[in-house]
């Protein structure tokens, strides 16, 4: 599966089969809200960038803002993740804890 260029979205390979009959060869599926914040959450974590507070405010509300300013906290106050500005970032510790970090972001 790959993202699709509008984020809102994936892309499944279906077959090679597909290919020779000039059929769709994959499948878009439509992401809801808080499946593209949890996508923004584990792909964005792991950048240079990071998380963005704007973003996750302007995409996803105050809601979803409200729910990861209240679950980095622990990762923050543990050396793992640290903030500049309005932007966290994975510390050097951090990097060896990403998976762990995200699930725990992640609106289930």
């Amino acid at each position: 599966m790959e993202l699709a260029d509008n984020g809102m979205s994936l892309l499944t390979n279906i077959t090679l089969k597909k290919v020779n009959e000039n059929d769709s060869y994959f499948e878009v599926e439509q992401l809801s809200n808080t499946q593209q914040y949890n996508e923004y959450i584990f792909t964005a974590l792991r950048t240079i960038w990071g998380v963005e507070l704007d973003y996750i405010s302007n995409l996803f509300g105050h809601e979803a803002l409200n729910y990861f300013k209240k679950q980095i906290i622990n990762w923050e106050n543990n050396g793992k993740i640290k903030q500049e500005k309005n932007t966290y970032t994975l510390t050097k510790k951090g990097k060896l804890y990403a998976d762990a970090i995200a699930s725990d972001l992640f609106i289930v």
